[in-house]
């Protein structure tokens, strides 16, 4: 007995040590037990013969030729009244539902034939049989069209009963303020079975509309972390998130007619963003953008349930000030809006801001870049211009393909040196690249030119659901507190480039100890001492990092980290002194993210994080020069001899050295051009001179040649040739 006992002991000792480990998903309180439902079916049946395929925006589902499906499945008998859950979408003819041959009625019609719906068939007691029972679902008239269904469940209780909405309270806090409720995301989605697997999707809820709240199907931004939700029967999961500074939230809930439950979820911000600001500098309202879905009132709910610090108003062609209803929502403690306007023109998208909110915006529809950019930094108040999505068109269809950029260069065809532009957009939420690294190297082909531009983020959110903040730009600040932010402070630093982009991962680097992004680094020595560290949530995984010279990947490292780091790497890179200034770029990415809850307008293909430009003063003279600017000066000292110009280049790294060699090609096609120009000329004069001379002595032969010509008679017939001469 005491063996027994002394054994019982033990295994409760290593169950109270392994602690969650050992134990299921958390799940809400008051978790119904036993079995309440029955699937006859996971699959979703497509049903008709179209070939117009129309259905295919519907469900992949291959198509069943015929008028009818049966489903056979076993069953205890019933001897009161149960439900049977059909879902359905696409009906535009009438189909019936029959069980054991009883008719229970027919699926709904959707607007328009197009709506999804979920309906409720009730089975009268003594209907269903322990094995054998069919359910037939069939077109009922001669007129058919394309219909799918499914899942199917049976339910164990009245249709009455399962109309009944279950309640549920959900209340959201942070880990560092208890008890205090706090802006955030919510997503709620039914957890459905499919080919064997178990799917999420959004779920259908009805709130009513508050100045503190933003929701659509399946999401639910609220400003006080509480949110009361009414439910259909079914099972369920509850995230809460704030921006990818914060954890995750999760909870199970599986919910009964009219049940009533409590579901308390806390956050904890993960990721330290100290002395930055979290910035969007790219968001719409459908209220002047005049397309997507969010409202103003949403808007700024939206913004303080992301996280975002810095809301940058950038509606089409319009200066929006969030103030009024940002006072009427009660959020101004979460962050500060800044008036703004996306130009939105035939040459490209131009972002402007700070802007006059009651000064006339400019002229969007000028075609020419010169005349554009300088009519939009006419704008009463605007200090920043960001070029926005430059490849969203593609390259060439792009503004840079516009203005002719030489993406090797960072040159333009037509030689011009002023962009009217002080940021560029690497990371775009709506219209993220293919590779990570497309616009970034249009960027370091710019930066090598000289043109000093700062890599900012933005989401380009259009809608409630799109999150905004999905791409940030975090600028570099003297506070952490949002009801603090001066504008004057946020604009001075994008403009010396003291910011951070970020989507899903934070990255940053400092040099010898001191240097940040938009620092100019000096006294460097013979050692650069780089200390490199990505962050990113527990829910986000980082894999490679890379650190760029003048735009040139010198190292590259894979990242293995556990799955719960939120310090996903962190080391010291050391590379010998440059004689010569460089700028110096970390970016670091990772695999895509594949949930629920942090969903982009698209699918998301990669997470990354990057700094801007650590200026390197290499050369030890106070300032720092770009690959292009000492191209130049090369260049100009040394004209056209390209001997002399190789010899300096020596010592420069492989992009000064393409930047010279095409501006000495230009410089020696002028040359040539100006020599072959005189050639030309001479060789032109000498020409005229030789044919006045050639005019003059045959004028003079034929007058000789004439002299000895006889009269001539035109009424005197010529002589007969001989046949010989005729032969011939």
């Amino acid at each position: 007995m005491k063996k027994n006992a002394v054994s019982l002991l033990f295994c409760c000792c290593l169950v109270a040590v392994a602690g969650a480990r050992f134990l299921p998903y958390p799940q809400a309180s008051g978790a119904p037990q036993g079995k309440a439902e029955t699937v006859i079916s996971a699959e979703v049946f497509h049903l008709g013969n179209d070939e117009k395929k129309d259905w295919k925006s519907f469900t992949r589902a291959k198509p069943h030729d015929g008028k009818k499906i049966s489903l056979r499945f076993s069953s205890e008998p019933n001897k009161s009244e149960r439900a049977i859950e059909i879902r359905s979408g696409d009906v535009n003819s009438k189909c019936g539902v029959t069980l054991n041959s009883r008719r229970l009625g027919s699926l709904v019609k959707g607007k328009g034939g197009k709506g999804e719906n979920i309906q409720y068939f009730k089975v009268p007691a003594d209907l269903l049989k322990k094995t054998g029972n069919v359910l037939l679902v069939q077109y009922e008239e001669k007129t058919t069209d394309d219909l799918y269904f499914g899942p199917v469940v049976l339910h164990a209780h009245s249709v009455a009963r399962m109309k009944r909405l279950a309640e549920v309270e959900v209340v959201v806090t942070s880990k560092e303020g208890p008890g205090q409720g706090l802006p955030c995301r919510l997503t709620v989605v039914r957890l459905v079975s499919k080919k064997a697997k178990i799917v999420e999707e959004p779920a259908e809820f009805k709130l009513e509309k508050s100045s503190k709240l933003a929701f659509r199907k399946g999401t639910a931004y609220t400003l006080d972390g509480r949110l009361d939700l009414a439910l259909k029967p079914g099972k369920y999961r509850v995230y809460a998130t704030r921006g990818f500074e914060y954890g995750l939230g999760m909870a199970r809930v599986d919910l009964s007619p009219g049940e009533k439950r409590r579901v308390e979820l806390v956050l904890e911000r993960e990721v330290d963003t100290t002395g930055y600001l979290a910035g969007d500098t790219h968001i719409h309202t459908l209220t002047y953008s005049k397309h997507g879905d969010a409202s103003v009132a949403e808007r700024v709910v939206t913004i303080a349930g992301e996280g975002v610090e810095v809301a940058i108003a950038t509606d089409h062609n319009h200066h929006t000030d969030y103030s009024p209803f940002t006072a009427k929502a009660g959020s101004g403690d979460h962050y500060k809006s800044v008036v703004g306007n996306e130009f939105t023109t035939s040459i490209g998208h131009f972002n402007a801001f700070p802007a006059d909110k009651n000064a006339k915006p400019a002229n969007h529809k000028h075609k020419d870049w010169d005349k554009l950019l300088k009519a939009v930094r006419a704008t009463p108040g605007v200090r920043v211009v960001i070029c926005n999505h430059p490849r969203r068109e593609g390259f060439k269809k792009g503004p840079w393909g516009t203005i002719g950029l030489d993406p090797v260069s960072g040159e333009f065809s037509d030689g011009r040196q002023w962009l009217g532009l002080d940021a560029v957009e690497v990371i775009n939420g709506k219209t993220l690249e293919k590779q990570v690294f497309d616009n970034f190297s249009d960027w370091f082909a710019l930066l090598n030119a000289g043109h000093r531009l700062t890599a900012v983020a933005g989401s380009d959110s259009h809608t409630v659901a799109q999150p905004v903040g999905h791409c940030r730009t975090y600028i570099r600040s003297s506070t952490d507190d949002p009801r603090r932010i001066n504008v004057g402070e946020v604009v001075d630093n994008i403009l010396a480039g003291k910011v951070l982009v970020s989507m899903g991962l934070l990255a940053d680097a400092k040099v010898n100890g001191m240097f940040s992004a938009g620092d100019l680094a000096t006294g460097v020595g013979e050692d650069l001492e780089v200390d490199i560290e990505v962050r990113g949530p527990r829910w986000a995984r980082a894999s490679r990092v890379a650190l760029f010279l003048n735009g040139r990947k010198v190292r590259e490292e894979k990242i293995q980290h556990p799955s719960s780091a939120i310090v996903k790497y962190k080391e010291r890179w050391v590379f010998g002194g440059p004689s010569k200034d460089v700028h110096l770029v970390v970016i670091a990415s990772g695999p895509p993210l594949d949930n629920s809850y942090w969903t982009p307008p698209q699918d998301d293909r990669y997470v990354v994080g990057a700094t801007n430009p650590v200026w390197i003063d290499g050369d030890g003279d106070g300032k720092f020069s770009a690959p292009g600017d000492y191209a130049r000066a090369l260049v100009a000292e040394h004209g056209t001899d390209g001997v002399a110009l190789a010899k300096a280049l020596r010592v420069h790294d492989e992009i000064t050295v393409i930047l010279a060699a095409g501006l000495f090609r230009k410089n020696l096609e002028l040359v040539l051009v100006d020599i072959y120009s005189k050639l030309q000329k001479r060789s032109n004069s000498e020409l005229e001179e030789f044919i006045e001379i050639l005019e003059a002595s045959r004028g003079e032969a034929f007058r000789k040649y004439a002299k000895t010509l006889d009269v001539l008679d035109l009424f005197k017939e010529p002589p007969a040739a001989s046949r010989a001469e005729k032969k011939k």
